[in-house]
């Protein structure tokens, strides 16, 4: 007894006593005083062997291990290029060099370790630290300059530090003049914009659900049918509320906070309590980043532009949607013409004070139900109890089986949403001065130069392929090419302030007017936020096991089982 008092006392001492040292890196030593070397002298036109001590005080490197040694290490401008490349897409040090791996033929082939290249990425957030706010803002200045179209503004707070920061350039106010009916946003909708409508995103709401309820019913698959079908198919707040208690008592989640609290903000995010607000799709939606997103959008454009859709039916309303509206849009009123073609019929119908009341039924649905379609013959204006024009801007199929009725071949022109068609930027809306454009390839040029020169290179690696005689021509080509360039004035060396203007697009300032906000710990800050779907499929993979508490096989123990009562 005495004896383990004693060896408890010794470990609580030498516990207390680690909590006040200074925690070091381990460091290796490599200098060993070896005396080998050799050393010449040069002596009327030839070397001269001078010193030559041969014996070392330590094993030589194999050459399985030479790519360690320091001399065969250094991160030249084809490692710094991949990593600022791969650091622009948040891929870390640690995959890049593993692309290269793959990329050079082997980590032995790559030039430098993992290690080499989270230390030249250290160094260069070392340089710029303290710094970043203001070279973020001489950015903005740079912009202005080369494009005065190009809009930025910044607030900071009394201690100089940046606090607020806006920009836009050409794009942005062209996609907001011509889709700024719809715009998603949290913070001061109602001060700003008063006559915005604010809507949680359905997107994450929906993500979070596998995580809130738990594993059993994230692997049931009759309760996600239902769930989905309770948010996205009702079609009024009744509905809703009445599935919604069903499935509830039905699965038994009552007791679910989360799930209680969506309820009661349900007017926030379900669609059928907002069914006439035109929201373009935008609560499936979740943010991308810009450059992507643009690229994403240009390509649609080109698509929709020099590509048709196949026909299904080769009705007039169908070929005239199709050279209105984009793709992805078109799919969608091609395939609402199609069910008002095939399963829309008109059930009954009455005309009072000029305008017709129709009821249509849809038999392509299971519980199909009558909805009803007041249609105004003089303007064939039309409104549909299903509401999904004014939620999505797309005629529904209750709409245009009237219109089919009517034997129009052309969308009447009050259903045709502009941001739905092919040419809805095309407006014109900035003049923006020549000198701007000249400006922004001169700003570019650099960068395309760089880019055509690895062009033709790998073009030229592409033609020689594995002929072993045109791949060493290219190398002493190559070869020769380098000498010619190390014999230009002042060479090519590139130092960091000048992989800190290649990384960034701008130098490090001399004076720091505008200071970078406090770091501040967020939640997660530190670790990845694992997603809700990840979390179940852990849980799934877990083995279960005996709880004494509930006597139940399942994936918790006594000490945190949810049956348990607190003392």
């Amino acid at each position: 007894m005495f004896a383990r008092k004693k060896v408890t006392y010794k470990i609580r001492q030498k516990t207390r006593s680690k909590v006040n040292q200074i925690k070091t890196r381990r460091r290796s030593l490599t200098r060993v005083g070896c005396k080998a070397k050799v050393a010449f002298k040069w002596v009327e036109g030839k070397y001269v062997l001078i010193q030559f001590h041969e014996n070392h005080t330590h094993a030589l490197a194999s050459p399985t291990k030479r790519q360690f040694l320091r001399s065969a290490r250094k991160v030249n401008l084809v490692h710094k290029s991949l990593l600022l490349a791969f650091n622009r897409q948040n891929i870390g040090p640690a995959k890049t060099h593993r692309v290269m791996k793959e990329q050079f033929g082997g980590y032995q082939n790559v030039g430098c370790t993992q290690r080499d290249l989270e230390n030249y990425s250290r160094d260069l957030k070392t340089l710029i630290k303290g710094a970043d706010a203001q070279i973020f803002i001489d950015n903005f200045r740079r912009k202005q300059e080369v494009n005065p179209s190009f809009y930025y503004a910044y607030e900071v707070d009394e201690e100089g530090r940046l606090k607020h920061a806006f920009w836009a350039d050409d794009i942005c106010k062209k996609n907001y003049s011509v889709f700024g009916d719809v715009v998603s946003m949290k913070v001061a909708i109602e001060d700003i914009f008063k006559s915005s409508v604010h809507r949680f995103c359905m997107w994450h709401i929906m993500k979070k659900v596998s995580e809130k309820v738990g594993v059993s019913l994230n692997d049931n698959a009759d309760f996600n049918k239902s769930f989905k079908s309770c948010v996205w198919g009702s079609e009024t707040p009744l509905d809703f509320e009445t599935t919604w208690k069903s499935i509830m008592c039905r699965f038994e989640c009552d007791k679910n906070k989360w799930l209680s609290h969506m309820f009661d903000i349900r007017s926030m995010w379900i669609p059928a309590y907002f069914k006439e607000v035109f929201l373009a799709g935008i609560l499936r939606t979740t943010s991308r980043s810009e450059k992507a997103q643009r690229q994403k959008e240009l390509l649609a454009d080109n698509n929709s532009l020099h590509s048709l859709p196949k026909l299904l039916l080769d009705r007039g309303l169908e070929r005239h949607g199709r050279d209105v509206y984009t793709h992805e849009n078109f799919y969608i009123f091609q395939q609402e013409l199609w069910i008002a073609c095939v399963d829309c019929a008109v059930e009954n119908k009455k005309e009072e004070d000029g305008m017709e009341t129709l009821h249509i039924i849809d038999n392509s649905e299971k519980n199909s139900k009558l909805r009803e379609v007041v249609y105004n013959p003089s303007n064939h204006n039309s409104n549909c109890s299903c509401k999904m024009f004014q939620d999505q801007g797309i005629p529904c199929r209750h709409i245009l089986c009237v219109l089919k009725g009517k034997g129009l071949n052309e969308i009447p022109d009050n259903y045709i949403v502009n941001r739905w068609t092919k040419f809805a930027n095309r407006k014109p809306l900035f003049d923006i001065a020549d000198n701007v454009s000249e400006k922004c390839s001169e700003f570019e040029n650099d960068n395309k130069l760089i880019s055509d020169l690895w062009d033709h290179f790998f073009k030229c690696v592409d033609k020689a392929r594995m002929d072993k005689e045109k791949l060493h021509f290219m190398l002493n080509e190559v070869v020769n090419i380098e000498k010619q360039l190390d014999e230009f004035e002042g060479g090519s060396k590139q130092t960091k302030d000048d992989d800190i203007h290649t990384f960034i697009g701008s130098n490090i300032p001399d004076q720091v007017e505008i200071l970078p906000p406090k770091m501040s710990k967020t939640k997660g800050s530190g670790k990845r936020i694992k997603g809700g779907k990840e979390k179940a499929i852990e849980q799934q993979q877990k083995r279960p096991r005996h709880c004494n508490t509930c006597n139940q096989y399942v994936t918790h123990g006594s000490r945190n089982c949810p049956q348990k009562t607190s003392p």
